[in-house]
């Protein structure tokens, strides 16, 4: 492969100027090159390139998908780099379908490291994948189909029969996966990786009880007669119509409940409840289950729901937490915890090893053992 001609195929991609004959020229050389030709020829393109570009905001609408024939619509979507690494963070979602991934550290003024990222075996990101229990019986759902419908049985969102509805009902993601659900009710549920909701077949009460792990966003049906509650580990949430997340992961820094319309009466044990406005995020800290209440990002919250990692004022260990749970990884520090922050969001759909080259790029040295990706601060 000619760097020359790669380099002038992704300058007139990125100005929006290439002709049909040459985008298909572009799609032949992504696919059939070796990966380290590939980094060379980046690094040498985004050195070239980062020298006349001072722009601080850069809007691409790069639809990675498309160029790489992967069998969806193509999506607009704004991507928002800083001044410096703009042009090479482009250059990087062609290669790897990512949307965008930002980087910013103190040591953010070095230049873009050469060093080759070695991957025997290659982890693939998350996908469709739940486990249904109703009575005694588990059933593990198709990774084919996005969600299931509980009525007078229980179905696939298209209607292909599961099995008859039990008396409780339990989905849970394991890590690496994520499913969605609409309840006997008419709510609709996204189940984050590792993450549970458990109902009831039919919702007889004077209420409406579910209980959630992990990471779940609902959308609530309405019925001022029958209230919705969500039950967590050391917190009730009462709703009557609303659409809001919870996370609550154990490894997390506290529960987190998002309101992004509705209302929302958040009860920590033992303590005084909150009423939630919409854009507010309510984070109750264990053990004493202390609340505190502060403006919500709505789109940081609610970017794995669609199809991001959202890295926007997350820190460099809360970033690597999402990816141990997405990828179905464990994450090892050799060393200190790497001061580095990630601004921007990326597609949930990249392999593990577009990220860990990323990452190497801005002095972040990734190698991975099994499912075990160990990081440490200076390449070895």
């Amino acid at each position: 492969m000619s760097q020359e001609r790669f380099i002038y195929l992704i300058n007139r991609y990125v100005a929006k100027t290439i002709a049909d004959q040459e985008l298909e020229e572009l799609r032949q050389l992504l696919n059939n090159a070796e990966q380290p030709e590939l980094s060379e020829a980046l690094g040498v393109a985004w050195m070239n390139e980062a020298s006349r570009q001072p722009f601080d905001r850069v809007e691409s609408d790069l639809e990675a998908d498309r160029i790489l024939d992967i069998d969806k619509p193509p999506v607009r979507r704004p991507v928002y780099f800083l001044r410096k690494w703009g042009w090479a963070a482009a250059v990087i979602l062609l290669i790897g379908a990512a949307t965008a991934v930002i980087v910013s550290s103190e040591q953010s003024s070095a230049p873009l490291k050469k060093n080759v990222v070695v991957v025997q075996d290659n982890i693939p990101p998350g996908t469709n994948k739940a486990v249904l229990t109703t009575g005694d019986r588990s059933f593990d759902l198709s990774n084919s189909k996005t969600g299931i419908a509980i009525g007078s049985s229980i179905t696939y969102t298209d209607g292909e029969r599961i099995a008859d509805a039990g008396k409780i009902i339990k989905v849970a993601t394991p890590r690496g996966g994520q499913y969605q659900a609409v309840l006997p009710d008419g709510t609709k549920v996204w189940l984050n990786a590792a993450s549970s909701i458990q109902f009831p077949a039919r919702f007889s009460g004077a209420s409406r009880n579910v209980e959630i792990t992990g990471e779940v966003y609902l959308e609530v049906a309405r019925n001022a007669n029958q209230p919705f509650s969500v039950l967590l580990n050391g917190a009730t949430i009462d709703v009557l119509g609303t659409s809001f997340n919870v996370n609550a992961y154990e490894d997390g820094d506290g529960v987190k409940t998002t309101l992004v319309e509705g209302s929302v009466r958040v009860s920590p044990s033992g303590m005084e409840s909150v009423v939630l406005k919409p854009r507010q995020q309510a984070i109750i800290y264990p053990p004493q289950f202390k609340i505190k209440v502060a403006e919500a990002n709505i789109e940081q919250t609610l970017a794995w729901k669609n199809g991001f990692i959202n890295f926007e004022s997350a820190g460099f260990k809360e970033v690597m937490q999402q990816i141990e749970r997405w990828y179905d990884i464990t994450v090892k520090y050799e060393g200190a915890v790497p001061s580095v922050n990630i601004e921007g969001r990326m597609d949930r759909g990249v392999q593990l090893s577009d990220l860990m080259y990323f990452l190497n790029g801005f002095g972040i040295h990734t190698r991975l053992e099994g499912r075990t990706l160990i990081i440490s601060p200076d390449s070895k």
